[in-house]
């Protein structure tokens, strides 16, 4: 039994650690005896959970014991960058995508039919706002696969709090099968977040890409966007207007032409979708905006890199300008010597104005 047990468990895990671990995760505090694990979205077996951010749980001692009072009794905490706008419906909506995702990957992974996985569903009767939380109460239904391999009823109570200080959105699920007024919910008291959200904290996910060429690639890619940021931050601000001719662009163009085009390069070559530049005036625009965008820009096609797979990196297109034919792989190469070629120009704006750029380091 012992074995079955510890086979579940390891069989829950692997459904979470799909090619994402997290780094210094600190979200739910819970007795010492509670289990703990962390995983990054997205989460393979729910890719409709479409949120970037972090999951923890935290498992009761007696959660795969079905003879326990604290049987399927855990927590687990979403921590996200993307609004969730949360009511009834759309909980009911996320957590049947959740739990659906996990018992079909788990079962079939024990060798289960998928046919016989009974679809889970949720029904949430009650909201409730108490300050600056949401509180919802409701039910699940799901197949457990892990340990009766039978339907099982879940109650369920989520609070869900927008965090402005950081600038994220925090949800709290609870479960248990016993009724809300039983004893067993008073432990849930001990599994809290911490009183002030800013207090979180921040955790840095490392991601790590699903293919051998995107790992290879991923920290060229990065080492080239830093230093394409310390050349924007090298150059003050009433410099930004700077050009060194009449022709030329603008040490602000050309950051902003780094920033809009990088993603315009990745979605129309690597991603193969069909998409116009985007025009954006420079000249209205503060430093500190344009450096936003280039991070917003860096950013979007580092998560291209960390979740493309191999069989759209095998992918055929052709190149505007030369009319080339190459994969989508060789595609990411020229993301980064565009934006290389700009970056030297600006690099030389910076040193014309007598100042030392950045230093070159690989």
């Amino acid at each position: 039994m012992k074995k079955y047990i510890l086979l579940s468990f390891c069989l829950f895990l692997t459904a979470f650690n799909s090619f994402a671990q997290t780094e210094k995760v600190n979200i739910l505090e819970a007795p010492k005896d509670w289990k703990k694990e962390s995983f990054s979205f997205p989460l393979d077996f729910a890719p409709k959970l479409n949120f970037t951010g972090i999951e923890e749980a935290r498992f009761a001692p007696g959660w795969s014991d079905k003879t326990s009072k604290e049987f399927w009794t855990y927590s687990f905490a979403w921590y996200v960058d993307n609004p969730i706008n949360l009511t009834e419906q759309r909980l009911e909506e996320l957590t049947a995508i959740y739990f659906n995702g996990l018992t079909q990957m788990v079962g079939t992974g024990k060798g289960m039919k998928s046919a016989d996985i009974t679809n889970a569903t949720a029904i949430f009767m009650d909201k409730t706002v108490v300050g600056e939380w949401q509180l919802f109460e409701g039910k699940v239904q799901l197949f457990d696969v892990f340990f009766s391999e039978q339907l099982i009823r879940l109650n369920v109570k989520v609070k869900a709090l927008y965090c402005k200080q950081l600038d994220k959105h925090l949800v709290v699920f609870s479960f248990a099968p016993k009724a809300f007024d039983d004893k067993i919910w008073q432990v849930f008291e001990e599994v809290q977040t911490k009183a002030n959200c800013a207090a979180l904290s921040a955790p840095k996910i490392k991601i790590i890409p699903k293919t051998a060429f995107t790992k290879m690639y991923l920290p060229i890619w990065e080492e080239a966007m830093e230093h394409c940021l310390a050349v924007a931050n090298a150059m003050p601000d009433n410099l930004y207007s700077y050009r060194p001719t009449e022709v030329s662009k603008t040490f602000a163009e050309q950051m902003v032409h780094i920033a809009t085009s990088t993603e315009l390069l990745t979605k129309r070559y690597v991603q193969g979708m069909d998409i116009k530049p985007v025009r954006l005036d420079a000249s209205t625009m503060t430093k500190a905006e344009i450096i936003d965008l280039m991070k917003k820009g860096f950013a979007y096609t580092t998560k291209v890199i960390q979740t493309i797979e191999q069989k759209q990196l095998d992918e055929r297109c052709i190149m505007y300008h030369s009319k080339n034919e190459v994969s989508r792989a060789f595609a990411l190469f020229y993301v980064q010597d565009h934006l290389a070629n700009h970056r030297a120009k600006a690099n030389l704006y910076v040193r014309m104005n007598g100042i030392d750029p950045p230093s070159y380091t690989w």
